[in-house]
């Protein structure tokens, strides 16, 4: 190779303007006040598909000039097509560092050797001696330091979890990447992930295959939260056989005033007026105002639309519960 860098493209003659195709069908209505739906719909289509053409070639343009971009890019910044002979670092007043750098060709020509001075600036983080990125002063690995930068932010692993709060990752991440992870703890998320769907009955050796359908995902997820109710479900009834073992150990304490043996309700005169209080505030909590038991009770589907309304509110509480857990999961990974 004879060229030392890569040739910069000559400057483009200004373009003239845009002739609208097949303008000549527009003549005759040029002075029109009005036109048809038929004539209107056909300009329009005719102009959509000349524009869209007009795009097209803008869209290849554009990705031709980011192709010579990169290239001249990769050639200041990255790897070079040269073997490296001797590199000599001179410092400058301005504290810039220069780098002569003699380059062999590839073709393995002795006469073919090129030696060019260009100038390369490190990052300004002390210390660190790599080259900075393009259109700023500081390397890939400290470039969360330029406040002005738009492009990265800092993965949102989390290392330790502490008093004061989580210890995040913060290594350099476009902004992106779904999830915000950085190539390392991509692959241990990746392995939480599927140890997971191992856990859920779903064998997959790896995220990047296809997902799982979407009915196999909701039965997984009504399969954890009957779990969980069942596991609720068992708490519940453990401690109400402590408490009626502890009761039947000790024994309830009754009120023993004599009443009759008739009376329904068993209850004295002062427990049967709390007995309706009771009763009555049961009642409104199901929507129905009575002021006294001593009226008609409701019917007996009133009493069944109100206990289907308490399991139903029940229900929506546990989901509301859990769905709270999965999130809070979710964020903690």
């Amino acid at each position: 190779m004879d060229e030392s860098k890569p040739s910069h493209s000559s400057p483009s003659p200004p373009l003239s303007p845009m002739r609208i195709a097949d303008s000549e069908l527009d003549s005759p209505l040029a002075t029109a006040e009005f036109l048809t739906r038929q004539e209107l719909l056909k300009r329009r289509s005719r102009r959509a598909r000349q524009l869209a053409r007009c795009y097209r070639a803008h869209y290849w343009a554009l990705m031709e000039e980011l192709k010579a971009k990169h290239k001249e890019y990769y050639w200041m910044y990255g790897k070079s097509p040269y073997k490296e002979d001797e590199d000599v670092e001179d410092e400058d007043e301005d504290g810039d560092c220069k780098k002569s750098r003699r380059r062999e060709g590839s073709g393995g020509n002795d006469d073919e050797e090129a030696t060019e001075t260009m100038e390369i600036r490190r990052c300004e983080v002390t210390g660190c001696k790599a080259k900075a990125m393009a259109l700023t002063r500081y390397c890939h690995a400290h470039i969360l330091s330029d406040s002005k930068q738009k492009l990265y932010k800092g993965c949102s692993y989390c290392i330790k979890s502490t008093q004061t709060g989580p210890i995040l990752c913060c290594k350099p991440v476009l902004r992106s990447t779904v999830p915000l992870l950085c190539s390392t703890h991509m692959q241990v998320a990746e392995k939480h992930l599927i140890r997971a769907l191992k856990r859920g009955g779903l064998n997959i050796s790896s995220t990047k295959k296809l997902a799982p359908k979407f009915h196999i995902l909701v039965a997984e997820c009504v399969r954890q939260i009957q779990t969980k109710r069942r596991a609720a479900l068992k708490a519940t009834i453990a401690q109400v056989q402590i408490e009626e073992e502890m009761s039947t150990q000790t024994g309830p304490i009754l009120c023993c005033k004599p009443v009759l043996r008739s009376t329904v309700p068993l209850l004295c005169s002062t427990h049967m007026q709390v007995a309706e209080k009771h009763l009555i505030r049961a009642l409104k909590r199901g929507g129905l105002n009575i002021s006294s038991t001593k009226k008609l009770a409701p019917k007996f589907h009133i009493l069944v639309a109100e206990c289907v309304r308490q399991i139903q509110t029940k229900r929506r509480a546990a989901l509301k519960a859990t769905i709270a857990q999965v999130q809070i999961e979710e964020e903690m990974r």
